[in-house]
């Protein structure tokens, strides 16, 4: 399943969609691809601890 990557937040993924997207049952939440391709961009450590803090939510 895909999530949203917004153009205007450099295609960092959204958080919020990265949660919605979350099933009760699901097994795993995000394959990272650090740096961001194809646009090179570096995920920041906020958004890096976003994404851990939603999966240790969901485990």
């Amino acid at each position: 399943m895909h999530y949203r990557c917004d153009e205007q937040a450099d295609w960092f993924p959204d958080l919020a969609d990265v949660e919605a997207k979350i099933a009760r049952r699901a097994r795993a939440v995000v394959v990272l691809t650090n740096p961001n391709n194809p646009t090179e961009f570096f995920y920041s450590a906020e958004l890096l601890h976003g994404l851990t803090d939603i999966a240790a939510a969901t485990s």
